[in-house]
């Protein structure tokens, strides 16, 4: 898993240890990786499996905590849940639609923490079975390693959609000049250009794991060992700069950098137009769940 972008009031410590820890399991893979080079002993190997079990156990770690932070910690929330009303019908249209908004991208920023989880579980699992003790059932760590890999690539898409919607109501800021800054993206911009990189991780990693196939690495020797190595790093690679993205992202929103608002950014009733594009039936079932009135 990694971290899901969500906007906060305050950066607080543990929100690095959720970027950091995304991080350190990208290195560990790729460590974890070059142990497993053909010719390699079975000692190094299991150095490898262990490396891959630390660095699952890291993937799982941040979006718990994210979830934490999701479900309980709503006063650091920049768009905490709507709060109970008990006559919505005395709210403008305006602020109605913007309560079922906030509720509807908490439910979801909260569901995709919960997938990566979720996934991070499936990592452990199939990590445990890397080591050389483990090859007479290690077809069953491939398994559960695929399954990771396709709930972090859902939990992947989902975040970007989740993002690229944030976008839409989010006030545009110009940064400096600094690289590190990243400058030329939102924040917004930028979780989707991680989760990019985290979907093309996951497909590769697929695709190594199928290669470590026990009767596909007999069949095809040192060759298509090597080849699913070589998968596994580039797929380590493409997690590491992800995260890396992610941290990027959070340290600049630490360091305090003067941002400058740009003309023409949405404001609230810009985003009641836009909900208002919504099918009756959607905002219907939206207020039901988040306890707000659509309409009079």
């Amino acid at each position: 898993g990694k971290s899901t972008f969500h906007r906060v009031v305050v950066v607080l410590h543990r929100s690095f240890i959720v970027v950091l820890l995304p991080v350190l399991g990208g290195l560990l893979f790729f460590f974890g990786s070059l142990c497993f080079w053909p010719g390699a002993s079975r000692e190094v190997e299991s150095g490898g499996a262990l490396c891959f079990l630390v660095g699952s156990v890291c993937y799982l770690g941040a979006p718990l905590i994210d979830f934490w932070e999701l479900s309980f910690n709503y006063a650091n929330l920049a768009e905490p849940p709507p709060p109970k009303v008990d006559r919505p019908q005395l709210l403008n249209s305006s602020v109605r639609y913007e309560f079922l908004y906030k509720a509807q991208m908490l439910r979801t920023q909260r569901a995709n923490a919960l997938i990566y989880a979720v996934g991070g579980v499936f990592f452990v699992g199939g990590s445990t079975l890397f080591f050389p003790a483990m090859e007479e059932i290690i077809m069953h760590g491939g398994w559960l390693y695929i399954t990771g890999c396709m709930l972090t690539l859902l939990g992947a898409v989902l975040a970007a959609l989740t993002a690229s919607e944030l976008r839409k109501t989010a006030p545009s800021f110009s940064y400096g000049s600094s690289l590190l800054h990243l400058p030329f993206w939102s924040d917004e911009e930028a979780t989707v250009a991680s989760c990019l990189l985290y979907m093309a991780g996951n497909l590769i990693f697929i695709a190594g794991s199928v290669l470590f196939f026990p009767r596909i690495l007999q069949a095809g020797g040192p060759v298509i060992r090597l080849t699913a190595v070589l998968l596994f790093l580039l797929g380590s690679a493409l997690f590491f700069a992800g995260a890396v993205l992610d941290f990027l992202v959070l340290a600049r929103t630490m360091s305090g950098i003067k941002r400058t608002r740009l003309k023409g950014t949405p404001g609230l009733d810009q985003r009641a137009t836009m909900l208002r594009s919504w099918s009756d039936p959607e905002l219907r079932t939206l207020a039901a769940r988040s306890g707000v009135a659509e309409g009079p």
